[in-house]
């Protein structure tokens, strides 16, 4: 079901990025990638500590295998988007099976939950930003992160001790500096606290300060760091707030970006897009099969403990994660190069990444506290719009292979030990795209450290200092 949205070509930042590490990267060492990623991390735009680690050690491992085997570099993005994917996909498990309670057993609740993302997960590569295809380690991981961090404040709040107060502030602490956004942690920490205070017969205020107690710290980590990396954006607007309409505007077309159908529209104008009828009508079979088949595993894995008897306190639980997903969406929207990019609905950035899991865990709540025995004509159109929404990620994945084909051609080039001529013909259809100047500079300089250690020469004679 996720395939389409891993197996995509190199775009964007992911693309420029894989090359020209081999120039920035690849000869560094360990403390000079790490180094390297904190300075550029707090240098006054946002604070992608871990995120900038992570990527910079993979990258640097996978540069070095790349080179040493000669492997396409497109495998080990796939292979980042899988693991990505993966562990989102396992943090959203704990949450359904651990912080949330329904009478219903978990093979239901995991087929669901991927039903539910299906139906959900939209490519945009081709018109916007696209957590989805690409910048998975600025999109799907801090989001995975966030949801850990969510899960576990959920589970403090109801016995709140010293020691799982210093667990999730270290937990908040880790996903503000995974991403700037997961900021929106503390109004979901502050909602679950005034909430659970409410239902309770008794309030206690020491209760209440610990429980607040990880929203204070990570504010004053916010405000510390702000102050410690300076105001100083640079050339990059994604980190400068700007309040008026414009931001508003941003918010409303961000939410409802994660809305399922919302990329249809946009998708209707790209020339030359294929949406196969016997395709959809195979994955539609396809889905109604297994949905058939997991009722009949379902119904022999229940157990007394997967009928737990659903209880208010999930009402407050999405009620939480919903003001985070809208607080992740809304800090970005008050950023002019957001208000500018994100412009009309279908068109996403980072913080898509946020609203769309918020939007998979209230549809699958939703279908799961409506669920009946039978397949009914509410859950159907579910599994027919899943199904529809897949057969449109193929198509769109297709065409974006097509549309990149002058990226695929340079990345395969490069990654395989070919005649100069060959190289540099990639190379000149690739630049007559009309790439940034800093763009195609960079790609040259990675593209000839890479073609030193493959092909023991400069990538392309007389386009070095291009």
């Amino acid at each position: 079901m996720i395939a389409p949205a891993v197996f995509t070509p190199l775009v964007a930042d992911d693309f420029i990025i894989s090359i020209y590490s081999n120039y920035v990267i690849k000869e560094d060492s360990w403390w000079d990638v790490t180094y390297g990623a904190i300075a550029q991390s707090l240098g006054g735009t946002h604070f992608t500590v871990f995120n900038a680690l992570i990527s910079g050690y993979w990258l640097k491992i996978w540069l070095s295998i790349s080179q040493e085997f000669h492997l396409n570099l497109h495998y080990g993005f796939w292979f980042a988007k899988v693991v990505v994917y993966a562990t989102w996909f396992i943090s959203l498990r704990y949450f359904f099976h651990k912080v949330l309670q329904f009478r219903v057993s978990r093979i239901r609740i995991d087929f669901i939950l991927i039903l539910s993302f299906a139906t959900i997960l939209q490519i945009h590569a081709l018109w916007s930003n696209d957590p989805v295809t690409n910048y998975v380690f600025a999109g799907f991981l801090p989001v995975t992160f966030a949801l850990i961090t969510l899960s576990k404040y959920f589970e403090y709040s109801k016995n709140p001790t010293l020691r799982n107060m210093v667990n999730v502030s270290a937990l908040s602490l880790v996903s503000l500096l995974f991403y700037e956004i997961n900021f929106a942690l503390v109004p979901a920490f502050i909602i679950v606290t005034l909430l659970t205070r409410r239902s309770e017969e008794k309030s206690n205020y020491k209760i209440t300060l610990l429980r607040l107690t990880p929203a204070g710290f990570t504010t004053i980590a916010l405000i510390f760091l702000r102050t410690f990396t300076g105001q100083n954006a640079g050339a990059y607007n994604g980190t400068t707030i700007l309040f008026n309409f414009d931001s508003l505007k941003s918010l409303i077309i961000n939410v409802c970006g994660a809305i399922p159908t919302s990329t249809w529209f946009l998708a209707s104008k790209v020339d030359g897009l294929n949406i196969s009828v016997p395709l959809f009508v195979s994955i539609s079979l396809i889905l109604f099969y297994l949905n058939n088949a997991q009722r009949a595993l379902d119904r022999k894995h229940v157990t007394k403990k997967s009928r737990i008897k659903q209880v208010d306190n999930n009402v407050v639980i999405l009620i939480s994660i919903t003001v985070w997903g809208l607080g992740a969406v809304a800090i970005q929207s008050l950023t002019p190069k957001i208000q500018i990019e994100v412009n009309e609905i279908g068109k996403v950035y980072t913080s898509y990444a946020s609203s769309a899991t918020v939007t998979t865990i209230l549809l699958t709540a939703f279908i799961l506290r409506k669920i009946k025995t039978k397949t009914n004509i509410k859950y159907s159109f579910i599994l027919v719009l899943a199904a529809a929404q897949i057969t449109l990620n193929l198509g769109l994945n297709q065409k974006l292979w097509e549309v990149m084909n002058p990226n695929v051609r340079l990345i395969n080039v490069a990654t395989t030990p070919t005649d100069s001529i060959r190289r540099c013909e990639a190379l000149n259809d690739w630049l007559n795209v009309g790439f940034p100047t800093y763009y195609e500079v960079g790609t040259v300089r990675g593209l000839n450290v890479y073609s030193k250690a493959v092909n023991n020469e400069l990538f392309c004679e007389g386009l070095t200092e291009k």
